[in-house]
């Protein structure tokens, strides 16, 4: 039933949110999903009915059984008065001091059966969640300043829980502080697990993967936090001031450096109340912006955190070609005392990077600077060449 209840919350958010507006007007879905939220809502209908008259049947029992107990005293008290052990007053205050009781009773036993029957679909789920062990470093919210020299990844394997098959097989990979790297790949090849495995977000690999010479499962999530900064193709939109967007309640902060770097003058120049402005429709004021735009902020999120090691996964899929190899190349400029890894399907902003790394089925197939590979004329020369036209005219 749980998920019943999550399809139908999913449906009206798709039926009615901002987001999909303009699809529901071009694909004309709203009638087919509309219907499946009513078949959801009439079986979610038809269960909780079921339910209740199960419930229902299990109340009468509990007053049943009470009614019985009541006759039991009542027979029991009858005796005492019979025998002169218990006046006629004295018995008609107990039995009704009992009949109150067992009506308590009856009613709170009655709401407990029905709310342990309306919470038992997640008892389940709920007792696997208590038992995962705490990690009381995830609340800190001070990161942990710490430089970065070096990384190295030795024979790396990593698949996800019941899969048999392995995402990333065999990985032998070296990166050195202050160098630009591309990492580039077909759909699949591994490129973000390999990401979120180094930033800590997956801990459950095989091999060994040390940061400055030391084992990454020794650091906390605070310090990778502190040394990792990530922009990943799913990035965070946050519904409140610009500025917030980007340095995160520091009401300090000088941000004016990463907004020109990133081309986003124009855009505040634009809002009503600069980087002070709101963004999102949820608010009577808010602004609505464009992908593009929100892809920037989260750029100039990820620049502003000033970690020495910086991902950037796919985070310009919105922008044209030329307008992310612009980025790209003014992002390589501002952090060119930092270790930056590119992740990007258009190849357009690799010939920027000191070293472009190829992953294929898991591993490394090729690695070099661009010049080194196109004469390698294999999987990246043909990757290039077959996007080569969006870059040249």
């Amino acid at each position: 039933m749980g998920f019943i209840t999550r399809q139908m919350n999913y449906l009206s958010d798709v039926l009615s949110n901002r987001e999909a507006s303009a699809e529901r007007i071009l694909f004309n879905y709203s009638d087919a999903l509309n219907k499946r939220f009513k078949a959801a809502h009439l079986y979610r209908s038809n269960f909780n009915t079921k339910k209740l008259a199960s419930e229902t049947l299990r109340i009468k029992l509990c007053n049943i059984v009470m009614n019985i107990f009541i006759i039991l005293i009542i027979i029991s008290l009858s005796r005492q008065v019979s025998n002169k052990l218990l006046s006629v007053g004295l018995f008609t205050s107990i039995l009704g001091s009992m009949i109150n009781l067992t009506k308590v009773i009856s009613v709170q036993v009655s709401e407990l059966f029905f709310e342990f029957s309306s919470h038992k679909e997640y008892v389940k789920d709920f007792k696997k969640f208590i038992a995962l062990e705490e990690n009381k470093e995830v609340f800190n919210h001070k990161y942990e300043k710490l430089k970065f020299e070096s990384l190295h990844i030795k024979n790396l394997y990593f698949k996800y829980k019941d899969s048999q098959d392995y995402i990333i097989k065999g990985l032998n990979l070296c990166l050195e502080k202050g160098k630009s790297y591309s990492l580039v790949g077909l759909n699949g090849a591994g490129k973000t697990t390999l990401i979120k495995i180094l930033v800590g977000l997956y801990r459950d690999f095989e091999g060994e993967i040390l940061v400055n010479g030391k084992n990454i499962k020794l650091y906390n999530l605070n310090e990778l936090g502190g040394m990792f900064s990530l922009v990943s193709q799913d990035y965070a939109k946050y519904y409140v001031s610009l500025k917030e967007n980007i340095a995160f309640g520091d009401h300090e902060a000088d941000i004016n450096s990463v907004i020109k770097n990133l081309g986003l003058s124009d855009l505040i120049n634009d809002l009503p109340k600069g980087e002070n402005s709101y963004l999102g429709k949820i608010y009577d004021n808010g602004i609505d912006i464009s992908g593009g735009q929100w892809q920037k902020i989260a750029i100039a999120r990820a620049l502003y955190k000033d970690a020495p090691f910086i991902i950037l996964d796919e985070p310009t899929s919105s922008l044209s070609p030329t307008a992310e190899s612009k980025i790209y190349s003014n992002f390589s400029k501002i952090a060119k005392d930092k270790t930056l890894l590119m992740i990007s399907h258009r190849l357009g902003s690799t010939k920027i990077s000191d070293e472009i790394i190829v992953l294929n089925c898991g591993t490394i197939a090729e690695q070099g600077s661009h010049e080194e590979l196109m004469r390698k004329d294999n999987i990246y020369a043909k990757l290039f060449d077959k996007q080569r036209e969006m870059y040249y005219e």
